[in-house]
């Protein structure tokens, strides 16, 4: 790996960051509800990069948000990587199997389902153990779709601004 791919990733890593401090701001309907926007860097990472980079950006996206949250190593924690890592795979699969079918919007979407999916199971596993958290899934499958296409929209516009190429 080169230096500038390095600083490239470093800056999607970094803009990540900022995107999830951002996000912490924002008033949540459930405390566990959010956006996602800090995944537009995983998209955008996947679409221009692949899927080991993407999987860099957001392992380190993650980790260094759980260290300023003061989650790291924490259920929460546990419940976002594994999370996030499964809607990675997702992303990957749909784009790599299915490109002519999705769009980026697309395949963002399915990510924020996989993402809202495994997030209520890992919850109920590690946290929470009751089944109740279950009656959460109706509510994702609505609100899903919408979080995924503003992500995924974002990140469709970065992606052809850049023409494929991130710039600084």
């Amino acid at each position: 790996m080169n230096v500038s791919k390095i600083a490239k990733l470093s800056l999607l890593i970094s803009i990540g960051l900022v995107l999830f401090i951002i996000e912490s701001f924002i008033p949540l309907p459930l405390p566990w509800m959010k956006p996602g926007i800090a995944n537009i860097v995983t998209i955008i990472a996947l679409y221009i990069y692949g899927i080991k980079d993407a999987f860099t950006v957001t392992v380190f996206r993650i980790i260094v948000g759980s260290l300023i949250r003061g989650t790291l190593f924490n259920p929460i924690f546990f419940v976002v990587i594994g999370s996030g890592i499964t809607a990675l795979l997702v992303m990957s699969f749909i784009e790599s199997f299915f490109k002519r079918v999705f769009s980026v919007v697309g395949v963002s979407i399915w990510g924020a389902f996989a993402y809202n999916i495994t997030q209520v199971f890992l919850y109920y596993l590690l946290i929470i153990r009751s089944p109740e958290i279950f009656n959460l899934i109706p509510f994702f499958l609505l609100i899903t779709p919408v979080t995924g296409f503003i992500t995924g929209f974002v990140s469709l516009i970065v992606i052809e601004k850049g023409e494929g190429k991130i710039s600084f």
